[in-house]
């Protein structure tokens, strides 16, 4: 006894985004057309994308008609709109030929070893696909699991700075050595996300310090004591001296930049109380000037 087959049609989600289709529907009944066109789409499914009553007679208007329940004139109208759009060709023996049907329709027969076969089929395909990657498909989803990784990471050392500045960097090695013993199949990949991981942080003890931990040191500093200072300006003075000079103090070798950089504001402090603020000229604006000399 031989298995039964099983035909359907494989249609796209844009089926009824496509031009022809859409300028269709805009005629007059032309949803109607639309509509009886999926019919035959349907009929012709286990014909191969043909449709004829038999090899002797082949199907006119009042038979469409019947067999899909659409009224005769329905019909008439669809079939020149259809062959107009060339959606359908009616061949000289009177022939239905639907050429969308025969890239849409699929079979399969209803065994065992039928689906078996299949789902070997789909098994050698998938490595197939994996083993040829293009190139640059395979470039984009490094480029994508890098950029991922960055915003990761950014956005953790962000939360860090905010509720504790001070990172330990011990801990971040340890976690990049637990990585590290991590089966992968890809061995350079992990071994330069290692390295990434493995870059020491500086801590605010760290000599020299970065210009982040200056200003957040420093912004604290001047809230807990009052200070007027600009700490933005006063951050960058500070590291571009002590960077030009090799962070020294003196003839000796800076040991403790918090506590020179709580001098430097308290210096900046005391500077900007001790000068003179510039007298106001009362008829500056007649005289065209701002203070009086």
């Amino acid at each position: 006894m031989s298995a039964k087959r099983y035909y359907w049609l494989k249609m796209p989600r844009n089926f009824f985004k496509r031009h022809d289709i859409r300028i269709v529907e805009s005629l007059p009944e032309g949803r109607a057309v639309a509509y009886f066109y999926l019919k035959l789409l349907v009929e012709s499914v286990d014909h191969d994308g043909e449709l004829r009553f038999n090899s002797a007679v082949p199907y006119d208007a009042n038979m469409l008609a019947t067999i899909t329940n659409t009224p005769a004139e329905i019909v008439k109208t669809a079939l020149e709109t259809l062959e107009r759009f060339e959606l359908i060709e009616i061949t000289d023996d009177g022939t239905i030929v639907l050429p969308q049907a025969k890239k849409l329709i699929d079979s399969a027969v209803d065994n065992d070893n039928a689906r078996r076969q299949a789902r070997y089929r789909e098994r050698q395909k998938e490595e197939t696909d994996g083993e040829e990657m293009p190139t640059n498909a395979s470039n984009s989803l490094q480029a994508l699991r890098k950029v991922t990784d960055s915003v990761t990471k950014s956005n953790v050392d962000a939360l860090r700075k905010i509720t504790h500045p001070v990172i330990n960097s011990n801990e971040s090695k340890s976690k990049s050595k637990s990585k590290s013993k991590s089966k992968s199949k890809s061995k350079e990949r992990y071994k330069r996300e290692n390295d990434e991981a493995d870059a020491v942080v500086l801590t605010p003890d760290t000599i020299p310090p970065s210009p982040d931990y200056i200003l957040d040191y420093m912004t604290r500093y001047k809230l807990e004591k009052g200070l007027t200072v600009n700490e933005v300006f006063e951050a960058e003075k500070f590291f571009g001296y002590y960077e030009s000079n090799g962070w020294r103090v003196g003839n000796n070798k800076m040991k403790n930049w918090q506590a020179a950089a709580r001098g430097w504001l308290l210096r900046s402090e005391d500077d900007a109380k001790r000068k003179p603020k510039p007298t106001v000229n009362p008829f500056a604006d007649l005289l065209g000037g701002d203070a009086l000399d």
